[in-house]
Parts: C-alpha cells; sequence; structure tokens
C-alpha cells in the first residue's frame, strides 16, 4: 500500500465514521454493549464506529490484519500489513458533548516501532493530522513542528496520572507555566506535535497501543520526542492488551521531563 492509498483509506473511514455517529442521540451513544477485547465497556458509539471502519476496509480490497480497541484482533484477508485503529478516542468527551474525540489510525507490519502511517481526525470539526515516516506531519495540508519551548518553567503541558503517581505529577503541574487536558490521548500527541501544547505526560499506565500509535509517528516527524517513561522507544507487538506510559515533547523538554520523573520516581 503506497502512502497516498493511506491516506485516502483512512479519510475514507474517518468520513463514513462521522456519519454514522451524527444520528445517535446522547443516551444511545452511550449506552453500554458489551465488554471489549481491551477489557473496558464497548458503548454503542464505539461499536457503531468500529463496524463502520470495517465495512470501508473490507470494501476497500485492501487485505489487512486489524488490531482494534473493541474486537481485539481481525484478519481481513492475508497481509503483512497491520491497521491498529481506535474508532473512538475520548469517547467520554463524545457522550458527553464534549469536542475533543477523534478516530486514530496508524499503519504498521506488525510493532509498534514500526509505524510508517499516522491518521488522526477530530469528529466534532472535521480536522485532520496525518504523517508517513520520512514525510513530516501535516495538519490538513500545513506543515507541523513541535514546540520550540525548552525549559519546563515555561511549559505548558498535557499531565495525566495524579492519583497514580502524585509525587512526580505534582512536581510537574508546580514546576511548569500551565496545564492543559483534552480528555482525549491520540487529539493531545497531534497538539504536542503542532506545538499547542508543548508536552504531554500521562503516567497512569492506562494508554493502549490503539491511543497513541498514529499520534506517536505524529510527534516524531514533527521533530519530537516519544517515549516511555524510562525513555524507552515505544515498541512491541501490537496488541489491546499492553498498558503504556508515554512523556513526549521537544527534545530538550522531554530530557528535563525525564530528569525529573528519574529525580522522584513514578
Amino acid at each position: 500500500m503506497e502512502v497516498h492509498e493511506a491516506l485516502e483509506l483512512c479519510r475514507d473511514i474517518a468520513h463514513r465514521i462521522r456519519e454514522a455517529i451524527d444520528s445517535l442521540s446522547t443516551k444511545d451513544a452511550g449506552t453500554e454493549m458489551y465488554m471489549g477485547a481491551d477489557g473496558t465497556p464497548t458503548k454503542r458509539i464505539d461499536d457503531v464506529a468500529e463496524r463502520t471502519a470495517l465495512e470501508v476496509i473490507s470494501e476497500s480490497g485492501h487485505p489487512m490484519r486489524v488490531v482494534s480497541e473493541e474486537c481485539g484482533e481481525i484478519s481481513l484477508g492475508g497481509s503483512d500489513i497491520t491497521l491498529v485503529l481506535d474508532p473512538i478516542d475520548g469517547t467520554t468527551n463524545a457522550i458527553r458533548g464534549l469536542p475533543s474525540y477523534t478516530v486514530s489510525m496508524a499503519l504498521t507490519q506488525r510493532d509498534l516501532s514500526q509505524v510508517w502511517f499516522g491518521y488522526v481526525y477530530e469528529l466534532s470539526c472535521g480536522r485532520e493530522y496525518h504523517a508517513a515516516a520520512g514525510r513530516g506531519a501535516y495538519l490538513g495540508k500545513k506543515r507541523l513542528h513541535v514546540s520550540h519551548t525548552s525549559e519546563l518553567s515555561e511549559s505548558t503541558l498535557g499531565l495525566y496520572g495524579f492519583a497514580q503517581s502524585p509525587r512526580v505529577m505534582c512536581t510537574l503541574a508546580r514546576t511548569c507555566k500551565g496545564i492543559r487536558m483534552a480528555g482525549c490521548a491520540s487529539l493531545e500527541l497531534c497538539h504536542v506535535a503542532s506545538g499547542a501544547i508543548d508536552g504531554f505526560v500521562d503516567l497512569r499506565g492506562k494508554l493502549r497501543m490503539t491511543d497513541v500509535a498514529a499520534g506517536a509517528l505524529l510527534v516524531r516527524e514533527a521533530g519530537g520526542m516519544i517515549t516511555d517513561e524510562r525513555a524507552r522507544q515505544l515498541a512491541g507487538d501490537v496488541n489491546v492488551g499492553t498498558r503504556l506510559r508515554i512523556v513526549s515533547a521537544c527534545a530538550p523538554l522531554h530530557g528535563q521531563l525525564m530528569k525529573r520523573i528519574a529525580e522522584v520516581g513514578v
């Protein structure tokens, strides 16, 4: 599959999902359907979005393995391509009428470290972020670059994990200039890639590969860094069971964040 084909497929999936969920009432959207493969309850909006995505993929004629939060893993024809899908990232926001929710998609062979295309689509407004390995990251046609803010004291951060790692998170919160929280990991990584926020730290240990696969490529292609809490590359066979902690920012700020995390401890 070529990059232009990947972009076209992801756009088709995103637009069809947007159409499919627009007809759901708030009550219907939040109805619990079943327990998803990732171990969390699947709401109707998640189910409708995932079913729509799988329909589009089947219609496209592109064979691939799909790893998604609701169904887990499904093979749609023999292929060495894996689509890492979060049909609705920010489900709670979507159900409550908050605008920060996306469909997030990434293409790889099998490993999280080998993602070569990423696509995040804001379902509330139609903004699309996309990146291809070695070709940069974009918001629509606009080339993205991470913030140049290198000092922790001047940074605006997305911070998650106060309950799980209170000492280090409170240290970061006291030191940084401001905190912004969208409640949607894929979108917050897009915000890091675009420079809208300077960094994103999530130490809850709850993020899935499906949450971050696309956004991680966007950050790297925008000149930023993204690692786990021990500064290790995000890697591993793509699945919905693995949980992650992540730290993302431009290189100088990432170094400062890692230093504070190491000093205080997770």
